[in-house]
């Protein structure tokens, strides 16, 4: 089951936001309660709360409980707030995690019933040794982009067992399955970890891009969304090692029915980098078998990749001991051999002695362990 990360970022303070997004919005005090605060150290205690829907309530609509509270004399990760719905957990955040006083908790799509049980549940700590839960927290229900759904981000990668040092493709996809459209920003990972992913190099393709998302672009005859709308962005990547490695996550950035700025990370898919298949056969043939003292004769090497996959950073050495090589290169680095080609290398070589000589080739993968040397050809040489 693939999931995704929600961080928020809460720059003000909006007790009651009626903005356009907002359908209704119900203070706990509307609701007949007051203020209420966990008063012992390393103590749990909860708020129970009573209340009823809209009738109206569809799937375009979406429950949402935003929490204002107070942590004295300071704020702690083991303390926190604890908000439950019908006896299900809705989800928790630590006081260190509250943003100016408050936390928002998005309540599942279905789950809020004609009559409800809302408890909201302070836990204190040694650092943290009273919480107080304000009357001005609300319950309330608005339309709003949804991003939350399984599968609502995700990177989809092709092909899915790449070659090392050959670039793959990410291709970044983001959902709406909500009510509203929404302008966001999308990065292919996070500015902090450019430096710390050796496992690949970004080749070419967007990193950044702005983009309006749509509304859900179809729904059933109950409201639920059957068809989100979707952007998506590109980029190349290129592995540095073999083996599975974890995609770092894509980056989306948008604000909520309340003008705070949402962080969404996408799903960290495992790629398999392999190595390719690795058929190389050099041939060297020479055009006289025999021939004099400081005469000179021509050699030509043919390589030829045999596998499927392209190969690259070749180091190609010609082996000549006791010959005299008057033209071509005795050493090179081949940047690739496509699949099925051949290529060709022409020598000049001589001899200052009589005798046999083997003449041969090495071929060295610079990127693997693997040496190709099977292109030894003898050469019998004569006296005047």
């Amino acid at each position: 089951m693939k999931h995704f990360l929600v961080f928020l970022i809460f720059f003000v303070l909006i007790a009651s936001f009626a903005g356009a997004a907002t359908v209704l919005e119900t203070k706990l005090s509307d609701l007949g309660y007051s203020d209420f605060s966990v008063e012992k150290q390393g103590e749990t205690n909860c708020l129970n709360v009573q209340f009823n829907p809209p009738s109206d309530l569809n799937h375009e609509v979406y429950g949402i409980v935003s929490v204002h509270a107070e942590f004295l004399p300071t704020t702690s990760k083991k303390s926190l707030i604890a908000v439950f719905l019908n006896g299900k957990k809705v989800g928790s955040v630590t006081s260190v995690d509250f943003a100016d006083s408050l936390a928002r908790f998005n309540v599942r799509q279905g789950e809020i019933v004609e009559e409800n049980l809302l408890k909201i549940c302070g836990t204190t700590s040694f650092e943290t040794q009273r919480i107080k839960i304000f009357s001005d927290s609300t319950i309330g229900y608005y339309f709003k982009p949804d991003f939350e759904k399984e599968g609502a981000f995700e990177l989809l990668v092709f092909p899915q067992e790449p070659n090392v040092l050959e670039e793959f493709k990410v291709t970044a996809i983001l959902k709406n399955f909500g009510s509203e459209s929404t302008d966001v920003i999308l990065n292919y990972r996070k500015d902090e970890l450019e430096k710390e992913t050796p496992e690949t190099e970004l080749v070419k393709g967007e990193t950044t891009t702005t983009r309006t998302i749509s509304a859900c672009a179809k729904r059933a005859p109950d409201s639920s969304c059957i068809e989100p709308s979707e952007v998506r962005f590109e980029y190349l990547l290129r592995p540095k090692i073999v083996g599975p490695i974890s995609l770092l996550p894509a980056i989306a950035e948008f604000q909520n029915p309340f003008g705070e700025t949402v962080f969404l990370e996408s799903d960290r898919p495992i790629v398999k980098i392999v190595e390719p298949e690795v058929k190389i056969k050099p041939f060297v043939s020479v055009q006289k078998e025999q021939f004099l003292p400081g005469e000179k004769t021509a050699a030509k090497l043919i390589i030829t990749n045999e596998g499927k996959d392209p190969l690259f950073n070749l180091f190609l050495k010609i082996e000549i001991d006791g010959l005299t090589l008057l033209r071509g290169a005795e050493s090179e680095t081949i940047e690739v051999i496509k699949a099925g080609e051949s290529i060709e290398r022409e020598y000049t070589l001589s001899a200052i002695e009589p005798g046999e000589f083997s003449i041969g080739c090495s071929i060295d993968h610079l990127d693997y362990s693997v040496v190709e040397s099977n292109c030894n050809h003898r050469v019998q040489k004569t006296r005047n």
